[in-house]
């Protein structure tokens, strides 16, 4: 364990043992409105000293105080640091996002978020997912496997919102003016709205501080509430299938916590590998014209086809889409090259997934042995070749 690591894990220890009054504490960060120059309609809140903000040349987003509350619930939990201001808000709202960070805490080892005005766990209801309110379907998009699935396999779905400032960051703005252009088609084309929302929360000091693997659920929670005037639930694609879970900042048992009674909040499709996903697809041209899953080198022209993401979708269009072609993904480096130049596989979910690819091979080819050589570095061991 790193000399930083040991110091946060002691000031957290010594801030537990000091009674509840002693131990400082946050106030829930305020909205207020004002135009953000070149973005729209912004909602801006203060935290920590720094502005952190929301906008939208689309809608006039609502600025509510659970989105507040899923925005600083991360940064507060793992600090020991208790959330005033929260009394007005529904208890079993408050109990919810407290098992949020319950879950949270069991998979990264930190306590449970305390709010000032509760001074024990009992003083709040039993967490519950929340019955669904009626009303439109809202999807998170990014244009990417796990978007267009649930797109496409929700016929409910009245507006998909693309933010701006999450993977896709502030100053690429060559590749977030692409991609609208291309999102606004695909909303035209199925008769729906398209919100587009920026964001700074990635850059403020104190969240952007907070791991982004970690986080992301809980942000897209508060874009959920700050949205609640177009759809009443909403929808956050599944990024592993159900038998390979990891702790991860969206998940089927974390989402539903960041909802309330007017805003539901549902994981889909986690039913499925995303290799398969995509393959249910294989008959959509617009897919295959649009899908954009890069992130490390996102472009204006699609994804940069070298990075780990870019890679597995490669291989998903090389072993379950023979034929079909992904309009936005270059073919150069040759995909075998593209793996010898990953280092390793960082997860073990992924090590699966990588696996899955190799077992479910047909023939020993230079992509086959790319994977085998991959999988050796990954695990340190050799590996048998696909039979």
């Amino acid at each position: 364990m790193s000399l930083s690591r040991v110091f946060r894990w002691v000031t957290r220890r010594l801030r537990k043992l000091l009674p509840e009054n002693y131990r400082g504490g946050v106030d829930l960060p305020v909205w207020r409105r004002m135009e953000q120059p070149g973005y729209g309609q912004a909602i801006v809140a203060t935290f920590r000293g720094h502005d952190v903000w929301f906008a939208s040349p689309d809608l006039d987003l609502v600025p509510a105080p659970e989105a507040a509350v899923c925005l600083v619930a991360p940064w507060c939990a793992p600090r020991c640091i208790p959330l005033r201001g929260v009394a007005g808000l529904a208890p079993s709202f408050l109990a919810n996002v407290r098992s949020a960070t319950t879950l949270m805490g069991q998979w990264w080892g930190y306590d449970p978020l305390s709010y000032h005005g509760f001074r024990a766990s009992s003083a709040l209801p039993d967490p519950a997912p929340v019955p669904l309110a009626a009303g439109p379907t809202g999807l998170f998009f990014s244009g990417g496997v796990d978007s267009f699935y649930s797109l496409i396999n929700n016929p409910d779905i009245r507006v998909i919102t693309f933010v701006v400032g999450f993977d896709i960051r502030l100053p690429n703005r060559p590749t977030w003016e692409a991609m609208i252009i291309a999102f606004r088609a695909i909303a035209q084309e199925r008769g729906i709205r398209l919100v587009t929302i920026f964001t700074n929360v990635r850059q403020h000091p104190a969240l952007g501080k907070i791991k982004w693997d970690h986080y992301h659920g809980a942000a897209l929670g508060a874009l959920a509430h700050m949205q609640r005037i177009v759809a009443s639930r909403w929808l956050i694609s599944a990024s592993y299938f159900r038998g390979n879970l990891k702790p991860w900042g969206s998940h089927p048992d974390l989402d539903w916590r960041w909802g309330n009674t007017d805003v539901g909040i549902v994981h889909f499709g986690d039913e499925l590998w995303r290799a398969d996903k995509l393959a249910s697809l294989a008959g959509d041209a617009s897919v295959h014209r649009n899908l954009r899953v890069c992130f490390t080198d996102p472009r204006a022209q699609g994804n940069c086809g070298r990075c780990e993401k870019c890679i597995r979708t490669r291989l998903i269009y090389w072993q379950d889409l023979p034929g079909i072609a992904c309009d936005c993904m270059p073919d150069l480096p040759p995909l075998a090259e593209a793996i010898d130049g990953l280092t390793r596989l960082k997860t073990p979910a992924l090590d699966k997934v990588y696996q899955r690819f190799l077992d479910r091979a047909t023939i020993a080819d230079d992509v086959t042995a790319a994977l085998t050589r991959l999988l050796t570095r990954t695990r340190g061991k050799s590996l048998c070749r696909p039979r």
